[in-house]
């Protein structure tokens, strides 16, 4: 990307008579937005753990759509989540991080009746900025000598926010020691990217949609022990968008004699399909198990197909009605069609411990989780994650 600005730079200086109004070039490229897979938070994250089945009301955009079943009663909640700036998260060791950290990680509302449950939510279902910390330099030979050095510093962003809605229904026997549950969700996708270079910032919106099914089977017996089952299935989906940019580098250069460059990219969002299993038990009143494992399929990443696997599962136990711990792991892993491409597949696999509390007071529930993966990871997943929730039920 060096040379190809530097050829540019050195075309716009030693011909810039041309006659042309406007110089296009890479027209249009094709640019896939939603490629880093640590862009893809851990959603169901809580102080539960991971889990699709067992969950806070803030996260039901992103668990199994029919175990918000499990909500009895009206429910609201938020969550946020941060994370620490990946000195490396991508070829060339160039870092990442989120960004708008002010906007909420999730927040949902359950509305309970007697044989439906009915949920709206939104969640932050991709963010990601990279940021190109080596500096563009351009040295031109009309140059004044307050211009020797001019520099670039790129930065791309892309935020994904999806707006959603979700219904779920359960058959039981008449004991209601055997039930099954059916959810769908469903909704719109925003796209925010934002793209620096060139001294300028741009701002661009995308939207697509989105869709995911799932099912849950809950067996109770008679010594009140728990057993539950789910499968979820997230439908992939795509969306894109012409963009055209028009940059006067005699803006840059104090020049009056360069051509303005037009640069048109396609900017697509693929948003993978996701395959869920998840399983929770409740073993008493004092001990609860639950874990479970997904897939994601992306379509393009890095060019070339690839799959994200997660592997999780926690230990909650609980001390008294107000508190709650769990302590888990989440084991991930990034392979591609391409094995050899960029050499990124194991610099991508992470193990991260989890560590969780739940408190309640009143009708209000907080959740608190951490969870790390700076013992056992590759350079990319260097990774610490704090996710705070806050709901309350009526």
């Amino acid at each position: 990307m060096k040379v190809k600005l530097l050829i540019l730079v050195l075309v716009f200086t030693f011909f810039p008579k041309l006659n042309a109004q406007d110089l296009i070039i890479d027209g249009p490229r094709k640019h896939n937005i939603t490629f880093i897979p640590q862009g893809y938070p851990y959603s169901n994250l809580s102080g539960y753990g991971n889990s699709g089945l067992y969950n806070n009301v803030a996260n039901i955009g992103s668990m199994n759509p029919a175990a918000i079943f499990s909500f009895d009663k009206y429910e609201i909640g938020i969550s946020y989540q941060f994370e620490n700036k990946l000195s490396k998260s991508w070829v060339l060791d160039i870092p990442g991080e989120r960004f708008n950290n002010s906007i909420p990680q999730s927040f949902g509302l359950i509305i309970p009746t007697e044989s439906f449950r009915f949920g709206i939510s939104l969640h932050q279902k991709y963010n990601r900025n990279l940021i190109w910390t080596d500096s563009f330099s351009f040295v031109t030979p009309h140059a004044r000598n307050d211009e020797i050095n001019k520099f670039i510093e790129p930065e791309n962003g892309t935020m994904v926010n999806s707006v959603l809605g979700s219904a779920s229904y359960e058959i039981n026997n008449c004991e209601k020691s055997l039930s099954i549950a059916f959810g769908i969700r469903g909704g719109l996708s925003i796209v925010q990217s934002i793209e620096k270079r060139f001294n300028e910032e741009y701002s661009d919106y995308l939207y697509g949609s989105e869709l995911a099914l799932g099912t849950v089977l809950t067996i109770k017996n008679v010594n009140k022990q728990i057993y539950s089952l789910g499968l979820s299935y997230q439908f992939k989906s795509h969306t894109d968008k012409m963009i055209e940019r028009k940059t006067d580098l005699n803006n840059i250069f104090d020049h009056s004699s360069f051509v303005p460059l037009i640069d048109r990219i396609k900017k697509i969002v693929k948003l993978p399909s996701r395959l869920n299993f998840d399983f929770f038990t409740k073993q008493n009143d004092k001990l609860s198990l639950l874990g479970g494992a997904s897939i994601a399929i992306f379509d393009n990443t890095a060019h070339t197909e690839a799959k994200l696997l997660d592997i999780y599962g926690s230990i909650i136990s609980s001390f008294n009605d107000v508190v709650k711990a769990s302590i888990g792991v989440i084991y991930t892993e990034t392979s591609f069609q391409q094995k050899n491409v960029f050499k990124l597949f194991n610099e991508l696999d992470a193990l991260f411990i989890t560590m969780g509390t739940e408190i309640n007071y009143s009708n209000f529930n907080l959740h608190l989780v951490l969870a790390d993966s700076h013992i056992i990871s590759g350079k990319f997943r260097k990774q610490t994650i704090f996710k705070t929730m806050l709901s309350y039920s009526f």
